[in-house]
C-alpha cells in the first residue's frame, strides 16, 4: 500500500514487553523522523481505532 503523504502503520510491541512505554517511544521517534529529517508535514496513520488515543499523544 502506498500514500502520497508520509505514513505510519501498525506498531508491534511483544505481550510481554507491553506496558513499558515502548509503543510510545517508537511512535515519538518515528513522528520525529518524519517531521525533522523527512520535513514531512502531514502523516497518515494507519491502525486500528481503538488505539487512536496512543497515537495522538505521541
Amino acid at each position: 500500500m502506498a500514500y502520497q503523504e508520509a505514513s505510519l502503520g501498525r506498531v508491534l510491541v511483544r505481550k510481554e514487553n507491553r506496558g513499558q512505554g515502548i509503543a510510545e517511544e517508537l511512535i515519538g521517534r518515528a513522528l520525529d523522523f518524519i517531521r525533522n529529517d523527512l520535513k514531512e508535514t502531514t502523516i497518515k496513520i494507519q491502525a486500528q481505532a481503538y488505539l487512536q488515543k496512543l497515537y495522538c499523544s505521541c
